[in-house]
């Protein structure tokens, strides 16, 4: 298996890295800039490729393949352009590119990037088995989520959720109301909230998971949302409360609006408010 190739038209090698680093500023989309800011060193993070000319949409550029974080994963043979071994998506207009080999799909650990947390998993359609980060749980606050230690002004320690985690920490609680029924969600806001989930321990974003969709590999459907929001919050739910979750139908999760409810019930708010996320 083989991760997702990403090409960026008029934009070249020599522009891109310097001093084996990749400068995500020079990249065209803040999705990208944030992959890439991730594993930017070359080559041991990311193998960076010159397409001279008659790339996808037939322009010169340059191809980014992020590696897999198995040591044993090689990357594709042959490398670089193939588009009768390729197949490739334009993004933005094609402002930029997802692609993959044909014989090659990503899976999930193609995909897992070098830092994780959770504990619990959830198969997909395809039997392929994705880790979800637990956010909070009925015995933790904090779920798994790593915590930042501090004093409160009178000086007595407390802790918080480490702030690149509270925006999946807030999610958790939106998540919480809705699966107990105290908030009401439209089906779009759920399978954004899954998203987001599986992209703190994957180099997922709404691209690739269009990608893995065309490439019939489709990772988010009605069951796997609801298993993946269910599992960040830890719930072992009872079969009266389960009845209270939308049933499957054609469309995927579907209930109505967004609440500005508290996250959880009120016991599992920590101490230390959480600080808006960025």
């Amino acid at each position: 298996m083989a991760g997702f190739l990403y090409f960026v038209p008029r934009l070249h090698k020599r522009d891109l890295v310097r001093e084996n680093l990749i400068d995500r500023a020079k990249l065209p989309d803040l999705h990208l800039a944030e992959l890439f800011g991730q594993a930017n060193r070359c080559p041991e993070q990311t193998i960076v490729h010159d397409v001279r000319a008659h790339g996808p949409g037939d322009a010169g550029g340059v191809i980014l393949f992020p590696k897999s974080i198995d040591p044993e994963a090689a990357a594709p043979s042959p490398f670089g352009y193939h588009a009768d071994l390729q197949t490739w998506l334009p993004v933005a207009g094609g402002r930029w590119w997802i692609g993959w080999y044909q014989d090659a799909k990503p899976d999930p650990l193609d995909l897992l990037r070098p830092q994780t947390t959770g504990y619990l998993a959830v198969s997909d359609s395809h039997g392929r088995r994705w880790l979800v980060p637990t956010a909070r749980a009925p015995d933790n606050p904090h779920g798994v989520l790593p915590v930042e230690y501090t004093f409160d002004e009178a000086g007595l320690p407390s802790q918080a959720v480490a702030r690149r985690y509270l925006a999946l920490w807030r999610l958790s609680g939106q998540a919480w109301d809705w699966i107990h029924g105290r908030a009401d969600q439209e089906w779009d806001w759920l399978v954004d909230a899954a998203l987001q989930c599986l992209a703190t321990n994957y180099r997922l974003g709404r691209q690739e998971i269009r990608a893995l969709h065309e490439c019939g590999l489709g990772l988010l459907d009605s069951a796997t949302v609801k298993s993946i929001l269910i599992a960040l919050i830890d719930q072992d739910l009872p079969e009266e409360l389960a009845g209270n979750l939308p049933p499957e139908t054609s469309d995927p999760c579907p209930a109505p609006a967004s609440s500005n409810r508290s996250p959880g019930p009120e016991d599992s708010i920590p101490d230390t408010d959480p600080v808006a996320a960025t």
